[in-house]
């Protein structure tokens, strides 16, 4: 079919991806002289009504890591940017690409180290004794959230704060006795024998800092909890054995939530709700409800959860009936000494 036999709808749908793609070149100068922890910063350029910055960062002996800062303004909101990105080398005869990789910007951790670049690569590329670099972005998704309920940065929460979480780089000053209280995780921390005890700052591996943040509204009272966040915080209070925390996402998830019925299961199975694996599983009453919690990879799908899905299906053609599930609670994590 020609461009001009296309219908108005693919025109408009080509259009609308390329309103959320642009691309970043900038020269940064004599890579090769930088000493260790150097930066250099490319000037701010605005895409998308959004300001952006390449950063060039000497990490290591022989290498160099290409970060993109997302400036955007939170405003006292939360947002998250998903997007696709390509890192590409530029030097007097070819564009060479490097990377591509699937990136996600958030208010509280906006700034990505995107590719690390060995001297040797530096070399290959220069022109002039400079390298060029050129990152190209295409956003699938923007999301912004209600106004923050409570700040773990503020002057505020330094003042009156005895302990300092900190995930991938952002810091978060609370209060032990809270963390104590309501998680037996940091209850046998700062009890124990841990060398946590005595540290002003505890580092968290692998956790997100938008999902922390949303966990600490959760435990100092407030109600953050929404679709969007279900599922990252029963991965904090499944990791931080919080169970009253629990109980209020169970109840969101049971009362509240929109989130469609396979998820919903997904959820369930996982952090083994028996209450809610029954009245999920009752919902599906046809093959096609059937049909529709059932990813395009059965693989991808909790072995428990595709067990109970196929007795499911038998009993929908009248072959056997659902078993009954037995409650059972995953055993409580206990931290090493």
């Amino acid at each position: 079919m020609s461009d001009s036999e296309m219908s108005d709808e693919e025109i408009s749908d080509e259009e609308a991806e390329e309103k959320q793609k642009f691309t970043i070149r900038h020269t940064f100068e004599k890579p090769l002289e930088m000493k260790m922890d150097d930066v250099i910063s490319a000037n701010v350029e605005n895409h998308l009504g959004i300001p952006w910055k390449l950063v060039l960062d000497k990490t290591g002996e022989n290498e160099l890591t290409i970060q993109l800062d997302c400036l955007k303004p939170d405003c006292a909101t939360g947002w998250i940017i998903n997007g696709c990105m390509i890192v590409s080398l530029i030097n007097a005869t070819e564009k060479k690409e490097q990377d591509t990789l699937d990136v996600q910007f958030t208010h509280l951790d906006h700034f990505l180290p995107l590719y690390e670049v060995k001297k040797d690569i530096v070399k290959e590329n220069l022109t002039d004794g400079n390298i060029v670099v050129e990152v190209t972005v295409t956003i699938d998704e923007q999301e912004t959230f209600k106004r923050l309920l409570r700040s773990f940065t503020s002057a505020e929460a330094v003042e009156t704060s005895d302990v300092t979480l900190v995930a991938k780089g952002v810091k978060f000053h609370v209060v032990k006795m809270y963390l104590a209280t309501h998680c037996e995780y940091f209850k046998s921390m700062f009890s124990g024998k841990f060398a946590e005890k005595k540290k002003q700052e505890i580092e968290l591996k692998d956790v997100d800092p938008y999902h922390l943040q949303c966990f600490l509204e959760l435990i100092y009272g407030e109600l953050p909890i929404s679709d969007h966040n279900i599922s990252g915080l029963f991965a904090l209070v499944d990791m931080f054995i919080a169970e009253s925390a629990r109980r209020r996402c169970i109840k969101y998830l049971e009362e509240e939530t929109q989130l469609p019925l396979r998820k919903k299961l997904e959820l369930s199975f996982k952090y083994q709700m028996e209450d809610l694996k029954r009245m999920f599983l009752e919902k599906i009453k046809t093959a096609n409800q059937l049909e529709k919690c059932l990813p395009n990879d059965p693989e991808e799908l909790d072995h428990d959860l595709l067990a109970a899905l196929m007795v499911k299906s038998m009993e929908l053609h009248q072959t056997r009936t659902a078993p009954i599930f037995k409650s059972k609670r995953a055993p409580k994590r206990k931290m090493d000494d």
